[in-house]
């Protein structure tokens, strides 16, 4: 079978109809269990993200298999390249994730933690594991309309669960173990966490600070890139809610491990105290 070639070496020439990845490429035949095989690929936004490809001077003889072996030797080497890039604009080595890390998110009664409490919080690990995901009775708020239009949870709903003193102690323990917190907007949690007498001193990771350089909004009034919310950001990593709802807190969190995970793998993820 004729194998895929360029129409022209200039990658970004109009005349270039379509974009192919190398699953097209394999589906539609183009690359033969056998035979010399070149494949070309234009580079755009989107196949940076969640694809490997081979550029126009790769040229491989051999297997699907083989081919996809390349690619994704290929999509490392791209991922070293942004990690170094990221250390010279930055100043930081590339983190290395310790094993121990947690994510988070919290769903409240308003913005202000000296007024306002927590309704409800989620905390899974790095594989997924839901470590801790309970309703919480607030002792001070009878009701919060705004906030209820939002999440979704009613004083009925929390009518009869703990408050969150009571669970304070094991609350402590999870975050006495964990040397990375990830959330998205995490300050705005660990403000409320505070506020409920549990400390966490280690690193963390803002998921909606290290997203924002990547969607490129520009904020003309803050002369910086503009934060966005979650659901935006799991759009653009294609994440899959599935029958999860948002601004439920543990579905917020899931979604918020996902997108940590693509920004991290770009080499883009920004570590602090």
């Amino acid at each position: 079978m004729k194998a895929y070639t360029p129409r022209t070496k200039n990658l970004y020439s109009e005349r270039i109809e379509k974009v192919f990845s190398l699953a097209d490429l394999v589906k539609a035949g183009r690359v033969p269990a056998e035979g010399y095989t070149p494949i070309w690929l234009k580079p755009c936004r989107w196949n940076l993200r969640d694809y490997p490809y081979i550029p126009i001077s790769q040229t491989r003889e051999g297997t699907p298999e083989e081919i996809a072996k390349l690619a994704e030797q290929i999509r490392e080497e791209k991922l070293k390249r942004r990690r170094e890039h990221y250390h010279r604009k930055t100043g930081d080595n590339f983190p290395e994730l310790p094993e121990n890390i947690i994510f988070f998110d919290t769903e409240t009664t308003g913005l202000y933690p000296q007024e306002d409490e927590i309704l409800s919080l989620a905390i899974i690990n790095r594989e997924g594991l839901v470590l801790f995901n309970e309703l919480f009775h607030p002792v001070r708020t009878k009701e919060w309309p705004e906030a209820e239009e939002v999440t979704g949870i009613s004083p009925d709903m929390v009518r009869d669960a703990p408050p969150i003193s009571e669970k304070k102690e094991d609350l402590q323990r999870i975050f006495d173990n964990a040397r990375l917190a990830v959330g998205y907007n995490i300050r705005f949690d660990l403000r409320f966490i505070k506020a409920a007498g549990i400390e966490y001193n280690g690193e963390i990771c803002d998921v909606m600070e290290d997203f924002a350089p990547i969607y490129q909004q520009w904020n003309e009034y803050r002369k910086k890139w503009q934060w966005q919310k979650l659901e935006t950001c799991a759009a653009y990593f294609k994440y899959n809610w599935g029958d999860d709802q948002q601004h439920n807190a543990l579905a917020d969190t899931k979604a918020t491990r996902y997108c940590f995970e693509k920004i991290y793998k770009r080499g883009m993820c920004h570590i602090t105290k």
